[in-house]
C-alpha cells in the first residue's frame, strides 16, 4: 500500500503507460483495479488496451506490423471495409484476450468526481468483494474540487492527503498521475515539479517522472513526440521504503 505520484509532461503517454499497468494488473495478477478517468470515456480506453493488444497479437504471430490496429482503426468502422482475415482475426483475438481480464478492471468516467467519490467507491468494492482494489487515477490536477471556493493549491494537497490516508485504510495501492509546473517543462523532472502543489513532494510515498530518456539533454521535446518509437524511461525521485533511486528504461510506440 501507499500513494504512488507518476509525474510526467503532456501528451508523453502517462495515461497510456497507467492503463498498461491497469491492464497487467488484471491479467497476471487477477486483482481488482478502479481506474478514475476524468479525460477519456470508458470505451476509448478499451480501444487503447486493444490497439495496444493487437500489436502484442502481431508480434507473436509474426505478421506485419501493419497488421496491428491504431485506435482510430479501431473505431472508425468505415476503415473495416478494408482489412484482410488476417487482420479481422487480429482485432478478435485482441478482444477475446481482453475479455478474459476485463472482468477485474472498473472505470469511474462521470463527469464530477470526487476524492470522496473515489473513497465512496473503493469502500464499496472491499465490502461486496472481501479485497480492496488497486485505484489508478488519471489526473491528480482535474479532480474535483470538495470545496468550490478553495484555491486549487489547497484543493490539491487536500486531495493529496485523502488518497493518502484512504491508501493506508484500505492497504492498497494508489497510483495518481499529476500534470508538472511550466517551469519544470524543459530539463529533467524533479522532485519539486508537481503542479500545483507541495503536497507530492512531501506526502508520497513514492514519485515517479516518467519522461523522454536523457531528459535532462533532450532540447527538442516536440521533436521527440513525432517518433514513432520514444525511448523513454521512469526515474524513481522519491521511495519512501527503499534507498536511493532509480531507473527503467522502456519504448513506447505511440500509434498503439
Amino acid at each position: 500500500n501507499g500513494l504512488i505520484i507518476l509525474m510526467a509532461l503532456s501528451n508523453v503517454g502517462k495515461s497510456a503507460l497507467c492503463l498498461q499497468i491497469a491492464d497487467q494488473i488484471a491479467e497476471l495478477s487477477r486483482k481488482d483495479v478502479i481506474y478514475v478517468t476524468l479525460e477519456m470515456t470508458r470505451s476509448e480506453h478499451i480501444a487503447r488496451s486493444i490497439s495496444r493488444l493487437t500489436l502484442q497479437e502481431v508480434q507473436r504471430s509474426g505478421y506485419s506490423v501493419n497488421f496491428a490496429k491504431s485506435f482510430l482503426d479501431l473505431t472508425d468502422a468505415r476503415r473495416y471495409k478494408s482489412y484482410r482475415p488476417e487482420e479481422n482475426r487480429i482485432i478478435t483475438d485482441a478482444i477475446e484476450r481482453y475479455k478474459k481480464y476485463s472482468t477485474h478492471i472498473y472505470f469511474l468516467d462521470q463527469a464530477r468526481i470526487t476524492v470522496e467519490d473515489i473513497r465512496a467507491a473503493a469502500i464499496k468494492h472491499r465490502d461486496m468483494t472481501g479485497e480492496a482494489p488497486v485505484i489508478i487515477i488519471d489526473y491528480l490536477q482535474i479532480l474535483s474540487p470538495l470545496d468550490e471556493k478553495a484555491e486549487i493549491r489547497l484543493t490539491v494537497d487536500k486531495n493529496i492527503a485523502i488518497l493518502k490516508a484512504l491508501s493506508k485504510d484500505l492497504k492498497t495501492p494508489i497510483i495518481c498521475i499529476s500534470s508538472i509546473n511550466r517551469s519544470s517543462y524543459t530539463g529533467a523532472i524533479t522532485l519539486s515539479a508537481g503542479k500545483e502543489s507541495a503536497g507530492i513532494e512531501y506526502a508520497a510515498d513514492q514519485v515517479l517522472a516518467f519522461q523522454f530518456r536523457d531528459q535532462s539533454k533532450t532540447t527538442d521535446i516536440d521533436f521527440e513526440k513525432k517518433k514513432q518509437i520514444r525511448e523513454m524511461e521512469i526515474h524513481v525521485l522519491k521511495s519512501r521504503n527503499s534507498e536511493g533511486s532509480a531507473k527503467a528504461y522502456l519504448n513506447y510506440q505511440p500509434k498503439y
